[in-house]
């Protein structure tokens, strides 16, 4: 085993903020649907839902929208307005359009690691979303490789990795234990 030559990063939640869009709008479906159930239930609902739906959606914004209107459609028995649903792809819409906001220090840690590394971006999710942030973060002035993968398993790092290089002289960092 040699020195580390490539150091791969996971995107959302690692290397800019994604995580609090999903809450601010669990928050708004929450308005939306105190009515017809308190807020722990209609987490756990999404929760459940997102799970459900996971194998056929996949992750991201459009498959997380989705959900909330299965959600509210679920727990207001199909009684609720199409105003309301309107309400709910507007929240969609809305966590689409966010800006990629970088966590305090990635800037420098990346502006340092490039000159000494190959740094590579593996990051899973929706394409049309994680190619939105890539293209609005600018990130290819640091990153030149960029793996937008439909799920992270140890085969997709040893293939991404071996393609580089030697996945000896490979590091991954992420903010999921499970995934990355």
């Amino acid at each position: 085993m040699g020195f580390i030559k490539t150091i791969g990063f996971d995107a959302d939640d690692t290397l800019w903020h994604n995580e609090r869009f999903f809450g601010e709008a669990q928050i708004a479906l929450k308005d939306l649907l105190s009515e017809y159930a308190d807020g722990e239930t209609i987490s756990k609902a999404i929760l459940e839902m997102q799970r459900q739906n996971l194998e056929t959606l996949g992750y991201g914004i459009k498959s997380f929208t989705i959900a909330m209107m299965q959600v509210a459609l679920d727990l207001s028995n199909e009684e609720l307005d199409t105003q309301s649903m309107r309400s709910i792809i507007n929240i969609g819409k809305e966590m689409m359009a966010h800006p990629v906001d970088f966590i305090d220090g990635v800037v420098e840690v990346l502006d340092n690691l490039s000159e000494t590394y190959e740094l590579v971006l593996i990051t899973k999710g929706d394409l049309m979303d994680q190619e939105r942030k890539v293209s609005l973060s600018n990130i290819d002035k640091w990153i030149k490789n960029i793996e937008i993968v439909s799920e992270k398993h140890s085969t997709t790092y040893k293939n991404i990795f071996s393609r580089l290089g030697n996945i000896d002289e490979s590091v991954m960092v992420g903010n999921s234990i499970k995934s990355d």
